[in-house]
């Protein structure tokens, strides 16, 4: 870890103020959360039997795991205009996504809007270096991104944005599906093949990118976005730069901490299944200068080691933001720091 940057310091009681604002609203992030992964079975030996199967059908060091780009078919819809002349356009392509474990695929092809990629991508006349937003769990609907992000900002500074769903999520949601996304879902196997496909498909994006004319390609995640930002960048080395935000490092360690594991000896095994997926078991392709990542100090739903592990991992700098989770303490300052870098990488 290179450095660590907190933000300016507030006065105490609204630091308190906003520290338990932040705490309430993470832990009913926690509950929606919880709903949506089925507890391990109340017999600890059938649910270490269980992990060992799913742990022997994934591999340990996946060298083939994942695929290089392949070219995509992108239907490209204009939906509104924006300043500079530049066009907003709703990109879509065929996933085309074949599962790892066989036994999966009935599962992963079960939903239909989840067989599209998707993007949001504004852009000017001419392309311009882009940055790859992928938003946090249960969120990902594009006004909403556009204000959780600070993509006006980067479109006037002179880059091109793209919101990348991912699955599962948004408008690739089951019609009729009421309740949290299913992905990251109780059953490892499955959140290992949506964490495969979403790389794969940001891949084949990124080549896309690549191809129309964005000469540059920077990344920024956001909690589960950010997880699925660092794998990518330990399988790409076609990112110019990376920034995390309140990111995800373990999905075990998340499982343990939250309730979600019946019996801790569960943890260990929890991990082995979810190696293929593991982010600090891959060495990163992009890493010090390049990256940044920013923690939250009252964040109760990926707490601050989770930054500072990823923050060693790729050897970056580590902005630390008041607040919590969802409620973040200078959040635009913080974005703003974010935007310097992008450009400063890109341009």
């Amino acid at each position: 870890m290179k450095s660590i940057i907190p933000l300016p310091r507030v006065r105490r009681p609204l630091a308190q103020a906003v520290s338990g604002a932040s705490g309430l609203i993470d832990r009913t992030l926690f509950s929606a959360m919880r709903a949506s992964h089925p507890r391990a079975p109340r017999d600890s030996a059938e649910a270490l039997q269980t992990l060992a199967d799913i742990a022997g059908a994934y591999p340990m060091d996946p060298q083939d795991f994942y695929r290089g780009p392949r070219p995509i078919d992108v239907i490209q819809r204009q939906v509104g205009g924006l300043p500079q002349h530049g066009t907003l356009l709703d990109l879509r392509w065929r996933s085309r996504y074949a599962t790892w474990a066989p036994e999966t695929a009935d599962a992963i092809a079960r939903n239909p809007r989840n067989q599209w990629g998707r993007v949001r991508l504004f852009t000017h006349p001419t392309p311009r270096p882009v940055v790859i937003l992928v938003h946090g769990y249960a969120t990902g609907h594009w006004r909403v991104e556009r204000r959780v992000w600070p993509v006006d900002a980067l479109y006037a500074a002179g880059l091109d944005v793209a919101l990348f769903v991912l699955p599962e999520h948004a408008a690739r949601k089951a019609l009729g599906r009421r309740g949290p996304p299913p992905f990251p879902s109780g059953d490892p196997r499955l959140t290992n093949e949506c964490f495969r496909r979403a790389v794969h498909e940001l891949v084949d994006l990124i080549a896309w990118l690549e191809d129309r004319g964005h000469g540059q390609v920077g990344m920024m995640g956001m909690s589960l976005g950010a997880y699925t930002s660092t794998l990518l960048a330990t399988v790409s080395d076609r990112l110019s730069a990376l920034a995390l935000v309140v990111p995800l490092a373990s999905l075990a360690d998340y499982a343990r901490d939250h309730g979600v594991l019946r019996d801790a000896v569960l943890h260990a095994p929890l991990n082995r299944a979810h190696a293929c997926v593991d982010p600090l078991r891959r060495p990163p392709l992009i890493a010090g200068a390049k990256v940044r990542i920013a923690g939250a100090r009252g964040d109760r739903v990926t707490p601050m080691d989770h930054a500072e592990r990823l923050a060693t991992h790729f050897d970056s700098t580590l902005d630390v933001w008041p607040g919590g989770h969802l409620l973040q303490l200078g959040r635009r300052r913080g974005f703003a720091t974010l935007q310097r870098f992008m450009l400063r990488a890109l341009t």
